[in-house]
């Protein structure tokens, strides 16, 4: 298994200055196969939406960043595709957060940055996403999507 880390300074310059209150342990980048159909992507913890900046540029520009994470750990899993996916976000924490804060622009960026390459597109033909699983580790705060290949619509609801 490859992994790529942060360093403090790329994860400030990525986060903003102003959120250095907690030293963050390196983040990693990991992709892996667990089995065939199911693969498990490691990338940084992505802000919580009260942390993200205002200014519509540098939320583009954190965005892009969570992309290529994205792209690099799908890179190191051993570029996988699939037809159709279930996706579960495990995000591990350094401290509980409410779950509406959680779920911001950046893991959106990290869903954008599998289109096209882990899965056709993010659509619900394509994509079903699990309730995100929210737990404190504060040595590897993290988030981890794990992904399992899955039959075309199966799991999802059927359009009345």
């Amino acid at each position: 298994m490859a992994t790529l880390r942060l360093s403090q300074r790329e994860y400030e310059r990525l986060i903003g200055k102003a959120r250095r209150r907690v030293v963050r342990p390196q983040a990693r980048i990991e992709g892996r196969i667990v089995q065939p159909g199911y693969v498990v992507l490691t990338v940084p913890l992505p802000p919580s939406r009260n942390r993200e900046p205002s200014n519509m540029w540098a939320l583009a520009k954190l965005k892009k960043q969570f992309l290529e994470y994205a792209w690099q750990a799908w890179a190191l899993a051993g570029c996988p595709r699939f037809e159709s996916v279930r996706i579960e976000a495990r995000f591990y924490l350094w401290n509980p957060r409410d779950a509406d804060n959680s779920n911001g622009i950046a893991y959106k960026g990290v869903l954008d940055g599998l289109k096209g390459h882990l899965m056709p597109d993010d659509d619900p033909k394509h994509l079903a996403l699990d309730p995100p699983i929210y737990t404190v580790d504060r040595k590897g705060m993290r988030l981890e999507l794990h992904i399992r290949a899955q039959a075309r619509n199966a799991g999802m609801p059927k359009p009345v």
